[in-house]
């Protein structure tokens, strides 16, 4: 099955390149780190804030009319793994646009919360048809997860998801069928324009085994423009268990962004959390600069001193750029 999909969106990609327009895009990560731990030497490496070892992300992407296809790829700093293929998927509307069929090997989620995880569950090797139903701003619809299973274990293999978007709200919510249930959702408020951010994001794994290895992550977050100058942020973290041999987890992290210059910007967090529902606490303090390069990207210079459990500091110092958009 795979195989077939696969042929059949390079297919797709070459034939659809004879007629249509390819655009090329790409990100480029990179950085050096320089990690102090409490006891032991000095380590510096290269390594990017975010990325980590992914160095270049390229996507190839054709579009004609209501055919489309798109080839994602990521080059790694690492010998043994250099290159990964993402995906390489293709798309067709039906309807006026308001079924969207795509097949391969999707790299893009179509319902993902807006947070900082941004949690997805829809990226299979399959299938996945969207609506866009009558009501303004409401999107259902299915992904299926092809892989190697028999058609009684393939229908079990299928992820909902749903999205709504508002003058004052948006919202997203899918659920996976298999991996033992697993559901996301999202929701962020946008009717106040000081309001940066306000939303909420949560995970539910394995929720078909709670007692046995369930676990359910809850995420919130807000950011208030004071000035024009300033912006405050608070995020809120909550992590819980179906055994009850583990803990809960909290985080608690409020922040501050002052914008320097037009370009530079100065960021501060405070970080507290407890992974043992605060039988110890954790402690960090991350400050950290930005200069854009407008559409072009980022330059970063930050500092972290981590105290875990209120102990021995650990500190790291990390530069780097991003670059997205080639």
């Amino acid at each position: 099955m795979k195989k077939i999909i696969v042929i059949s969106v390079l297919f797709g990609v070459l034939t659809g390149a004879l007629f249509a327009q390819v655009t090329l895009g790409g990100e480029l990560y990179t950085g050096v780190t320089l990690d102090i731990p409490p006891e032991g030497d000095e380590s510096i490496g290269v390594n990017h804030r975010e990325k980590g070892n992914t160095i270049l992300e390229l996507t190839a992407t054709v579009n004609k009319d209501r055919f489309g296809a798109k080839l994602d790829t990521s080059f790694i700093k690492q010998p043994t793994d250099f290159f990964r293929l993402n995906g390489i998927y293709g798309w067709t509307y039906f309807l006026d646009k308001q079924i969207r069929l795509s097949l391969g090997d999707i790299s893009d989620a179509a319902w993902v919360t807006t947070l900082d995880n941004e949690y997805h569950l829809d990226d299979v090797a399959g299938f996945r048809l969207e609506y866009k139903t009558p009501l303004p701003g409401l999107g259902v619809g299915a992904a299926f997860d092809a892989g190697d299973y028999t058609m009684k274990k393939f229908f079990k293999q299928v992820v909902f998801g749903a999205n709504y978007v508002h003058a004052l709200f948006n919202t997203v919510a899918a659920y996976d069928l298999g991996s033992n249930a697993n559901l996301i959702f999202g929701f962020n408020f946008t009717g106040i324009d000081q309001l940066s951010i306000a939303g909420i994001e949560l995970k539910g794994s394995n929720l078909a085994l709670w007692e046995k290895m369930g676990s359910l992550i809850i995420d919130e977050e807000v950011g208030y423009q004071v000035t024009r100058e300033l912006t405050a942020v608070l995020h809120l973290g909550q992590s819980f268990y179906g055994n009850t041999e583990n803990d809960p987890g909290f985080l608690f992290r409020p922040g501050v962004r002052y914008r320097i210059l037009t370009p530079l910007t100065a960021f501060l967090d405070l970080e507290f959390g407890s992974e043992d529902g605060f039988k110890t606490t954790d402690m960090a303090v991350h400050p950290w600069i930005e200069y854009s390069l407008g559409n072009l990207g980022l330059l970063y210079l930050e500092y972290k001193v981590s105290l875990p459990e209120m102990k021995k500091p650990a500190h790291t110092i990390g530069i780097g750029m991003e670059i997205k958009a080639f």
